[in-house]
């Protein structure tokens, strides 16, 4: 049987009590070059259902005094996010296009393209203001309701190695690129600025050491970088971490590690639609004692 070209064909179906009915197929090409080289390829539908904040909220998110731009109201003006039961399915159509290759017996290569093509995405649409004696006293509601109306495309680039330099150390690294071109549609009126190109990160390096030493002793150190949010205000940063386990016997294993050794507190995300307050990433260590047993 010919195994130079695979075809894999599925498709995930779900319902849910937002949006009804969803199907998500997957197409997936594997066409083998040579015994160590192949090239693979992918065509993939994904959708990010709605939350209940987007289907059913008010959360009064900022109160402007009156007299105060940009509204000048003589009465106090509360800014509220709105859900909107019309709220859609975030949808995702993903290209991707990959090339491997086993150079030799210790080093394999990997570099993977893709194209994301994203539509309905969520806004905050400005709705028409209205008068509210909730909360006392009365005041100016200005609504932001949740709707659909952006759109855009990504594109990128991950290169993968994996190097048994010796048979007891091997190293990984990885790097990826990212670039979006995500904007409004013409029909949105949403204030705030086309921030979504800015809340990801641009490049981010991974490299792994894996060192197996003796008396059952196993070292991991891992190094990681992620480059900065532009559009979060979030600097871009690196972190260490590592740990090791032992095994003493054949049923027990003690282990030690520990994140962000180099880099007490860093911010990572923040909210985007509702401001709730964010959390930063410290240093912490954990340890372990397994053991296991057969039943005999």
């Amino acid at each position: 049987m010919d195994q130079r070209l695979r075809v894999t064909v599925g498709s995930k179906f779900e319902h849910n009590d937002f949006t009804g009915f969803e199907v998500e197929p997957n197409v997936r090409f594997l066409a083998n070059i040579s015994s160590v080289q192949s090239i693979w390829a992918a065509v993939s539908r994904a959708v990010r259902t709605p939350a209940l904040t987007e289907e059913g909220l008010r959360l009064n998110e900022a109160v402007v005094p009156p007299g105060v731009p940009p509204f000048n109201s003589p009465l106090p003006v509360i800014e509220a996010v709105y859900g909107n039961k019309q709220f859609k399915s975030e949808d995702l159509l993903a290209y991707e296009v990959g090339y491997r290759v086993q150079a030799n017996s210790k080093l394999s290569l990997d570099i993977a393209t893709f194209y994301n093509n994203y539509t309905n995405l969520r806004t905050a649409e400005p709705g028409t203001p209205f008068l509210a004696a909730n909360p006392i006293p009365t005041n100016v509601a200005f609504p932001l309701v949740a709707y659909n109306k952006m759109s855009g495309g990504t594109y990128g680039i991950e290169p993968f190695a994996d190097w048994k330099v010796f048979p007891r150390w091997k190293l990984f690294g990885s790097y990826s690129f990212l670039q979006m071109k995500i904007h409004k549609d013409k029909d949105s009126i949403d204030p705030v600025a086309d921030v979504p190109n800015g809340q990801n990160p641009q490049h981010q390096f991974y490299f792994r050491s894996s060192l197996d030493l003796p008396k059952n002793i196993e070292q991991d150190l891992m190094v990681r970088y992620v480059s900065e949010l532009s559009g979060l205000n979030i600097p871009s940063y690196a972190s260490l971490d590592g740990g090791v386990r032992w095994r003493p016997a054949s049923n027990l294993e003690l282990s030690f590690f520990g994140e962000n050794w180099t880099n007490n507190r860093h911010m990572e995300f923040v909210p985007d639609f509702i401001n709730t307050m964010p959390t930063a990433v410290g240093r912490s260590f954990h340890g372990g004692i397994t053991w296991t047993f057969a039943k005999r």
